[in-house]
Parts: structure tokens; sequence; C-alpha cells
């Protein structure tokens, strides 16, 4: 049986939707502005979207830790959107492996349109969700697989300019599977926190991976310890 999609309120607003609404309008622009990621109005509400219907979902399904409007916007969305500055604008392919809820590739979908996005889930309700959300937001650079990543047999297997793995597995494990999917010099961008990062950069595959860059995520904007790492496949 397949998932479907919770039951709009009678008014046809999302649970929860102008809670979220009040905090994007708010923070949203300006966080993504400080980050080097301006958007436009329409990006906005596409974004805005997302988490009311994040939001409606997790009402019935567990979808994501995040709980607060707070937490959706800094440690979701812009935590999300601090890494598009790192994607070069000629690495057009990039997968998202455990994309889950839809960190980061939801929002980094909508902020580079000219970029196509694969995102790998494994978990149905997951899947069903993120198919959901590129349906409702008319996401034509985004589409999802549904399995294990050591198994995805699409046609950019092994060619994938970018990867994230956000809520994979641990740092090593999660540089493993990126391993798999990107192209020789194609580059891995793990988020993480520093304290992580330092403990774990060491274990990762060098013979698979090269540290290019760390890159400390301003506090203020999506928390505390944030940090971005930069590998490119050998």
């Amino acid at each position: 049986m397949v998932d479907q999609p919770p039951e709009p309120e009678a008014a046809g607003r999302a649970p929860g939707a102008a809670r979220v609404d009040a905090v994007v309008r708010s923070s949203l622009r300006d966080g993504a502005e400080r980050l080097g990621v301006p958007l436009r109005p329409d990006q906005v509400v596409l974004i805005e979207s997302f988490l009311s219907e994040l939001v409606r979902w997790s009402a019935k399904m567990s979808l994501t830790a995040l709980d607060t409007p707070r937490g959706l916007v800094q440690e979701g969305v812009l935590d999300s959107l601090a890494c598009a500055p790192h994607v070069p604008a000629e690495m057009r392919l990039v997968v998202d492996v455990g994309s889950g809820a839809g960190f980061p590739a939801i929002p980094l979908a909508v902020a580079l349109p000219q970029h196509q996005f694969t995102l790998i889930e494994a978990a149905r309700k997951k899947t069903t969700f993120l198919r959901h959300i590129v349906r409702t937001l008319g996401l034509t650079n985004a589409t999802v697989w549904h399995g294990r990543a050591e198994a995805y047999d699409g046609p950019s297997a092994g060619r994938f300019d970018v990867a994230f793995a956000r809520a994979a597995a641990p740092l090593p494990a999660q540089s493993a599977l990126a391993a798999g999917l990107l192209r020789a010099g194609g580059i891995f961008i793990a988020q993480t926190t520093t304290e992580v990062a330092s403990a774990t950069l060491g274990t990762v595959d060098v013979a698979a991976f090269l540290l290019v860059q760390r890159i400390p995520c301003p506090p203020s904007i999506t928390g505390h310890g944030r940090e971005l790492c930069v590998l490119r496949r050998t």
C-alpha cells in the first residue's frame, strides 16, 4: 500500500503553516542573502510551501527531528543553502544520498534551478513524501529514486559531479557511499560539525578522496559549530 498525503485542514491551510510563514518571511531571505545565496520572491514561496508540507506530513509520520519553525529554517533550510556557493556552476549532476525529509536537496534544487538533482532514499514513506514535494513545487530539475545508494543503477551512476549525504551515515561511511556515485574529479560536500570533522576526516579513504577545503558556516545563520568539508574524488 502506497502512503498517501495527509488530508489538508478544512480551511485548506496546512497545520502550522502560519507560524512557518512568519519565520520564513522574517529570516529566510536575510539568512540566504548573508550566505551569498539571494533568493527571488518565487523561490521563497517554494521553500515556504516545502516547509508547510513538511510540517503537515510530520504531524502524521516521523520525517525529521526538526520540530520548530526556527529549527526548520536555520538547521534545515539555511544549513542546506550554505552549500550552494560551493556547488560549481559547471558541475550540473548532483546526488543527495539518504534525502530523508528533503535536506539539503529540496532547498538546493529551488536555489540552483540550472542543476539536476537525484534524491536517493531507502525509506518508502520518505520517498513518497519527496515525490509529493517534487510534484507540488513543480521541481523539473529533481527526481527521486527509491532504494539504497549501493544499489543505485540510474543513468548517472558513477557520473555524478557533486554528492551530498547529510544524514545517511557517519562521515567515513558517507564518503564511501558518495565514492560509488561520483565520477573522478567530482566532489563530495560533507555537512558536519567542526568537532566531528576533526575527529573523523582522518578515517576517510585517502585512496578515494582528497580533502580540498574545510569551510566554517556562520553560527548566527546555520547554528553553532557547523562546517562543510569539500572532498574531491580521485
